[in-house]
C-alpha cells in the first residue's frame, strides 16, 4: 500500500521527546501568563452613569397593509362577445388564494364588475399584479382563448385583454 507520510508524526519521530518537552513548557508558560493578567488587573466597575445611553430601537413588525386596486380591461373580447366576463369574475373568486388557500377572501379581496367588461379587484392584503396576470392567462388557457389574446399591463395596476396583431399571409398572395 501507497502511504502518505504524516508531517508531523516524522517532525516528532526526528525530536521526539524533546519536542514535546518543549510544547509542553511553551502551553504552561501560556497559562501562567493569562492567569496573571487576570489576577493582576481590575477593571474599574461600571456604573450606569458611565454607560452610554441606550437607545431603544424599533421592532420590525408588520408593516400596515396597503389597499390595491386592480383593474382587468376585457372591453375588446367581451364587445366581440367571445369572452365571458362573468364567468370570469366566478373562476377569480374561485381561484385567488388568501393566505394560502382558495375560497378564503372573506373581506380581504372584493371583486367585482366595473362596467361593461372591467372586473376590478381591490385587495387589502398583499396581492400581486402577477398573480392576477397568471390566473388571467390560466382562465384563457382553460378557454382555449390564450392563442388569439394576450394580457398586456397598460399602467400601474390595470391589465388589458388584447388580440394578437395577425398577419394574414392569404391575402399578401392575392396581391401578387
Amino acid at each position: 500500500k501507497f502511504r502518505v507520510p504524516n508531517r508531523r508524526r516524522n517532525s516528532v519521530a526526528k525530536f521526539g521527546a524533546f519536542s514535546r518537552l518543549l510544547h509542553t513548557a511553551i502551553h504552561e508558560t501560556k497559562a501562567q501568563d493569562s492567569t496573571s493578567l487576570r489576577s493582576s488587573t481590575t477593571l474599574p466597575s461600571i456604573t450606569e452613569s458611565t454607560m452610554a445611553p441606550q437607545t431603544q430601537q424599533k421592532k420590525p413588525g408588520k408593516a400596515q397593509k396597503q389597499t390595491k386596486k386592480f383593474i382587468i380591461n376585457a372591453q375588446q373580447p367581451a364587445s366581440d362577445k367571445i369572452f365571458d366576463v362573468s364567468a370570469f369574475e366566478k373562476f377569480l373568486q374561485d381561484r385567488i388564494k388568501v393566505e394560502g388557500r382558495t375560497n378564503n377572501l372573506g373581506d380581504n379581496v372584493v371583486i367585482q364588475q366595473a362596467g361593461e367588461g372591467k372586473i376590478e379587484i381591490i385587495a387589502h392584503n398583499d396581492l400581486s399584479g402577477r398573480y392576477l396576470k397568471y390566473l388571467t392567462k390560466k382562465f384563457l388557457k382553460k378557454q382555449q382563448l390564450r392563442d388569439w389574446l394576450r394580457v398586456v399591463s397598460t399602467s400601474r395596476g390595470v391589465y388589458e385583454l388584447k388580440f394578437f396583431n395577425v398577419v394574414n399571409d392569404e391575402a399578401d398572395d392575392d396581391d401578387e
